[in-house]
């Protein structure tokens, strides 16, 4: 039965609802799953410091150091050839 002032066919209605429903899952909540295989949401604010900030790794500094090869290999060889003012 039909809205007074209102007239919109059942087809119409459909439609819309039916990109409603498609649209639902893409409508920002302030939680974001950063992986599609995921579950896990982060807020947004996570999200953005993640975008925003410069991220250095330090870890693997040597690997294209020619001049400090031997070093490194001694390193990654031999536990105790890592000192103090390495």
């Amino acid at each position: 039965m039909p809205i007074r002032g209102s007239s919109v066919s059942r087809r119409e209605f459909l439609g819309h609802a039916g990109w409603a429903a498609a649209a639902a899952p893409f409508i920002l909540r302030g939680r974001y799953r950063l992986f599609s295989e995921s579950n896990e949401e982060y807020p947004e604010r996570v999200v953005r410091l993640i975008r925003e900030e410069l991220v250095i790794d330090m870890l693997n500094q040597f690997l294209y150091r020619k001049d400090k090869e031997t070093e490194l290999n001694n390193w990654l060889s031999q536990p105790g050839a890592f000192k103090r003012s390495d």
